[in-house]
Parts: C-alpha cells; sequence; structure tokens
C-alpha cells in the first residue's frame, strides 16, 4: 500500500510530540500557554503535511479513471451518525484541553477527527491506472483478491450498486464497501476483470 508508510509516520510523531509535550508541562518545565500552542502548531502542521501526502499520492497514481462513494457516506444513518459524534469528539477534546492541563494528548483526537471528517466529506474513493485511492492510501491491483456485486442495503441507494472488495492483508481477508453508480457498473467490471484476475461472484 502505498502511502501508508508515511502515514503512520505522521502519526506516530504527531502522538510523540503530544506526549513530550505534556511530560514538559506536568513537570513544570513548560507553563500551560505554551503547551497549548505548540499542541495547536503541531495539529496543525499534522494536517499540512496529511494534505501534502495526498496530493503527491495522487499526482503519482497515474490518471484518475472512477470516482466511487463509500456506503457509509450515502447511508442516511450512518453518514450523520458518524458526523456528530465526530463533532462532539471535537467539543470535549476541547473542553477538557482548557479545562484540565493534563488532559493535553487529547487534543491529538481533535486534530485526527478533522483529518477523518476531511476524508469523509472531501476525498471519495478513486479507481487509478495504479489501483484503488481511499481514505489517503492507494491499494495497489495485486493487493485485491476478489470482487463481487451486491444490492446496496438502503432503499435510497436504488440508483447504485455496492461493490465488495476483497484483499490480502496481515491478518487474511478484509473487505471494502464501494458504491457505484450505475451508469459506471458495466465499465468499471470489464476495467476491474481487467486488473483482478479471479473468479467473479454475482448476487
Amino acid at each position: 500500500m502505498q502511502g501508508g508508510r508515511f502515514l503512520y509516520l505522521i502519526y506516530v510523531i504527531y502522538i510523540i510530540i503530544n506526549v513530550i509535550v505534556s511530560l514538559l508541562q506536568t513537570s513544570c518545565i513548560i507553563d500551560l500557554n505554551m503547551a497549548r500552542f505548540i499542541v495547536f502548531i503541531s495539529g496543525i502542521v499534522f494536517l499540512l503535511l496529511q494534505k501534502y501526502r495526498i496530493m503527491k499520492l495522487k499526482k503519482d497514481c497515474g490518471h484518475l479513471l472512477f470516482e466511487l462513494e463509500r456506503e457509509i457516506k450515502t447511508s442516511p444513518i450512518f453518514s450523520w451518525g458518524l458526523s456528530v459524534l465526530n463533532l462532539l469528539l471535537i467539543i470535549l477534546c476541547s473542553l477538557l484541553l482548557y479545562r484540565i492541563p493534563e488532559s493535553l494528548p487529547l487534543s491529538m483526537l481533535i486534530f485526527l477527527s478533522i483529518y477523518e471528517l476531511y476524508f469523509i466529506f472531501f476525498e471519495k474513493p478513486v479507481f487509478t491506472e495504479k489501483g484503488l485511492l481511499i481514505s489517503g492510501i492507494l491499494i495497489e491491483w495485486h493487493n485485491f483478491k476478489s470482487y463481487n456485486w451486491n444490492v446496496p442495503s438502503f432503499n435510497k441507494l436504488k440508483d447504485y450498486t455496492k461493490l465488495v472488495m476483497t484483499k490480502n492483508n496481515w491478518f487474511g481477508t478484509y473487505k471494502i464497501n464501494l458504491i457505484i453508480i450505475n451508469s459506471q457498473k458495466v465499465e468499471l467490471d470489464n476495467f476491474l476483470r481487467q486488473k483482478i484476475r479471479t473468479n467473479l461472484f454475482q448476487d
């Protein structure tokens, strides 16, 4: 998976910075205002680095072929529920950050939530020449084991078809649910047959 290592490296560095700042503040080496400033700046840098990483990854992926939706985004239940949960988490972490000095590491949840919300609302999964670009990571074609077409779970999606792709990972297999516009299905199916040479299942 391209982009995965850099993603995890940024996560690790960001978490380490938050932990170090918290320890320095609770040890009275730096004051609370300085700690808040460092945490805020590191969070902004974290988001900017992630944005740069995604832009570079898109550039390296080659031509963008099919733009998709995720079922959780188009679902009338999960879409609103997940959005509200993330917003509540941001508010809670903000309150804790300013009311409990020792809770500075929780501030990273604010930026991580913003990062996740960005993918939910602004970055759709995309099929490219090199693979599937989803959640800021490129899954190359050779990692996919199979795919099949299903009927979406919600009536709202009657103009869409559900694409379930199975990929190999360290723990076995993992399924990715995608939502395809019906008008794209035939063209996309022909494309996937060329990229994923396996037995197909049609519901």
